[in-house]
C-alpha cells in the first residue's frame, strides 16, 4: 500500500515564490495523530487505536537514518494462535513479531531502529493468524480488537531536551517536614532541594482531598470551575490539562501514580503517553518509573510521579516504623475508619510518630529517585516541582484525616521550584497550587491557555512581586450536603458554611475569620463586622462560580476501583 508523495506546504510555497527550497528538517520527536481511546491492562494504561484484525494504519513521515520507533500493542480477549503485526518504513519491512493471544490483557513494548529517510509512508499491519502463521477463518468484525498506541518517532537528537520532574505526595503537611520548622528529621532530601530552589512557605491546596485539589493543579481552574468537587465526577472535558499541552509542545509525557483518582476514568490522565498504577510503597514507583524511562528516546521528557504515602493506613517499613518512638503493644490501628475510635494521648502520639515514619521513609525514596536522574543526566537542566495535594488532621480541630475541613493542617502544603537560571529564595507570600501548572510552563518557555485561571509565581520566585489574587480552597463530600469555601487574603482567612444549590445568592449557614499570623492554629473565630469586605468578597467569587462553572461529568468507576477508593475513605 503505497500513494504518492504528498507536497508539504513549505515546499508548494517555495515554488511559488520561484525560491530554492531549503530542507526543514523534523522534529527531534514526533508523536503520530489518530483517534485514539484509553485501554488499560494490568494497570498500565495507554491511549491507543483500536484495530480489527486485518485493519491497515499509515502516516506520511520524514525520517532519517536511525530515527527510533516506539509503539506498545495488545489486546484485551484470549483468542486461538497468534496477533501478527508487520510495520514497514516506505514499502521496506521494518519490524514484524508475532504476539501470542494466550498473554491477552498486556502490553507488549516494542521499537525499532529505521534505517529509511525521506518522505515515506509508515505502515502498520495486523491480523490474527494460527499457530502455523496461516489467517484465521471467520468474520474479522467479531475477532478481538487489538490496541495499537500512536506510534511516537525520536529521531537523531539535534538539542539538549527540556526535562520537566514533578514529584506529587499525597497528604503531606507542610509542618511536618524540617524545612518549615518542624523538631523531626522527616525530610532531610526535601529540606536538601529546597535550600537550593524556590521554597514557598505558605502554599495552600484548592482542597482538602485529592481529586478537586489534583484536578485545580492539572487544569489550573478553581474547584468549581473544573467540575471534580465528588469522587464520581471528572473535569471539565474543555479545560485542557497541563500533561496534554505538555504532549502538544513535543514533549514524551509518562506518569506513575499510587492513587486511582489519578486515572482515565477519573479525566485526569490526559496527554500521558502512559500512566502506570501500582498500590505498592514509593520505591515500587520508582521501580516503574525508571522502566518508563526506558521507552523514552530523546527530547524533551515530562515524568510525574504521585506517591501514596503517607496516605493512612500509617505503616512505614523498617527501620521507618520505630524512628521517632517505641512501638506500643498492641500498635494502634491506622486504618481510615479505626482512626475516629483513637482519643488516648499515648496512642495518639504514636499515631503521628507513625505518620512522620512514612514521611521520612518516602522522603528517602525521593532522594534515591533523584540521585538515579541525576547519575543518568537528567537533573542538570531540569525544572524540578515537588507539591502535595492536601495535609491531614490529627485531632487539631477535634477529628482524623482530611477531606471535611478547611483549616491550615488540611491546606498547607509543601510547595517547592527549582528551576534554571532562577535563584535560591523563601518566598513569604501566601500562593495557589491552582498557579503551579503556569508556573511550571513558564519555566518551560511555554505559553498557557486562556482556559488557566492560575498565573505563574516566576515573577514572584524571580523578585518577590506581589501576588494579589485571593487564596480560594473548597470541598464538598456529599453532594446533598453545605459546601465550604476558605478565602484568604494576606493573613486573614475566611471560611463560610454555604447551602448548596446553583442559586447565585449564596446561603451562609456559618461564618469563621481567622487572623493567622497571631492565630496560626485557628482556635480563635473573629467573625463579625469586621469580616464584611472578604465575606462580600467570598460572596462574589460563589455567584460567579456557579454562574460559570460546569456542569459535572460522570466517571465510569469499575467495582475493583469503588472498594479501592471506599477503603481510602473516599466512598461510604
Amino acid at each position: 500500500m503505497t500513494r504518492p508523495p504528498r507536497v508539504r506546504p513549505a515546499v508548494l510555497l517555495a515554488l511559488l515564490l520561484g525560491c530554492r527550497y531549503a530542507h526543514t528538517p523534523a522534529p527531534a520527536f514526533e508523536r503520530l495523530a489518530g483517534p485514539t481511546t484509553w485501554c488499560r491492562f494490568e494497570n498500565e494504561s495507554r491511549s491507543a487505536l483500536r484495530l480489527r484484525a486485518g485493519e491497515e494504519r499509515a502516516w506520511h513521515v520524514r525520517l532519517e537514518p536511525g530515527t527510533r520507533l516506539v509503539f506498545a500493542l495488545g489486546f484485551p480477549e484470549s483468542a486461538p494462535g497468534f496477533v501478527h503485526l508487520e510495520v514497514e518504513a516506505g514499502g521496506r519491512p521494518a519490524f514484524v513479531a508475532a504476539f501470542s493471544a494466550q498473554r491477552s490483557g498486556h502490553w507488549f513494548h516494542r521499537q525499532a531502529t529505521l534505517d529509511v529517510s525521506g518522505d515515506v509512508d509508515l505502515l502498520f499491519r495486523t491480523r490474527h493468524a494460527t499457530t502455523g502463521g496461516k489467517p484465521l477463518a471467520g468474520d474479522r468484525k467479531t475477532a478481538p480488537w487489538i490496541a495499537l498506541t500512536l506510534p511516537r518517532l525520536y529521531r537523531p537528537q539535534r538539542r539538549p531536551g527540556r526535562v520537566l520532574l514533578w514529584i506529587s505526595q499525597d497528604t503531606v503537611r507542610a509542618d511536618h517536614l524540617g524545612t518549615y520548622g518542624y523538631a523531626r528529621p522527616t525530610s532531610p532530601r526535601f529540606d536538601g532541594l529546597a535550600r537550593a530552589s524556590v521554597l514557598f512557605e505558605q502554599a495552600s491546596a484548592s482542597s482538602s482531598w485529592t481529586l478537586p485539589s489534583l484536578a485545580s493543579q492539572f487544569t489550573a481552574r478553581h474547584p468549581s470551575y473544573h467540575g471534580a468537587v465528588l469522587h464520581n465526577l471528572m473535569p471539565d472535558a474543555r479545560a485542557p490539562r497541563l500533561f496534554e499541552l505538555l504532549a502538544q509542545a513535543g514533549f514524551t509525557v509518562l506518569g506513575v501514580t499510587g492513587n486511582d483518582l489519578v486515572s482515565p476514568a477519573q479525566g485526569t490522565a490526559n496527554g500521558l503517553d502512559a500512566l502506570w498504577f501500582d498500590e505498592g510503597r514509593a520505591a515500587r514507583l520508582n521501580e516503574r518509573l525508571l522502566t518508563a524511562l526506558d521507552e523514552w528516546g530523546g527530547g524533551d521528557l515530562a515524568l510525574f510521579v504521585h506517591y501514596m504515602d503517607p496516605h493512612a493506613t500509617y505503616a512505614p517499613p523498617p527501620p521507618f516504623n520505630r524512628a521517632f518512638g517505641a512501638p506500643l503493644d498492641p500498635e494502634p490501628d491506622s486504618h481510615f475508619g479505626a482512626l475516629a475510635r483513637i482519643r488516648a494521648p499515648r496512642q495518639v502520639a504514636r499515631v503521628v510518630e507513625l505518620y512522620d515514619g512514612e514521611i521520612a521513609y518516602t522522603d528517602s525514596v525521593i532522594g534515591a529517585l533523584l540521585d538515579e536522574l541525576r547519575r543518568r543526566g537528567l537533573l542538570a537542566r531540569a525544572v524540578i516541582a515537588y507539591t502535595a495535594d492536601h495535609g491531614e488532621e490529627f485531632l487539631d480541630h477535634g477529628g482524623w484525616h482530611h477531606g471535611g475541613k478547611l483549616y491550615e493542617e488540611s491546606l498547607h502544603v509543601p510547595f517547592v521550584l527549582h528551576i534554571p537560571g532562577v535563584a535560591s529564595r523563601r518566598v513569604r507570600e501566601p500562593v495557589s497550587l491552582v498557579d503551579l501548572a503556569p508556573t511550571m510552563l513558564d519555566a518551560l518557555g511555554l505559553v498557557a491557555p486562556p482556559s488557566f485561571q492560575g498565573r505563574s509565581l516566576l515573577p514572584l520566585a524571580r523578585d518577590g512581586a506581589s501576588r494579589r489574587e485571593p487564596v480560594v480552597a473548597e470541598t464538598r463530600l456529599n453532594p446533598d450536603h453545605p459546601e465550604l469555601l476558605a478565602f484568604r487574603q494576606g493573613a486573614r482567612k475566611l471560611i463560610l458554611l454555604v447551602a448548596p444549590g446553583r442559586d447565585r445568592n449564596v446561603a451562609i449557614l456559618r461564618e469563621e475569620l481567622y487572623e493567622l499570623d497571631e492565630d496560626p492554629g485557628e482556635r480563635h473565630n473573629r467573625a463579625g463586622p469586621s469580616a464584611d469586605s472578604l465575606r462580600q468578597a467570598a460572596r462574589a467569587y460563589l455567584g460567579r462560580a456557579r454562574a460559570e462553572g460546569v456542569v459535572p461529568r460522570a466517571a465510569s468507576l469499575d467495582p475493583e476501583t469503588l472498594e479501592r477508593l471506599k477503603a481510602l475513605g473516599y466512598v461510604q
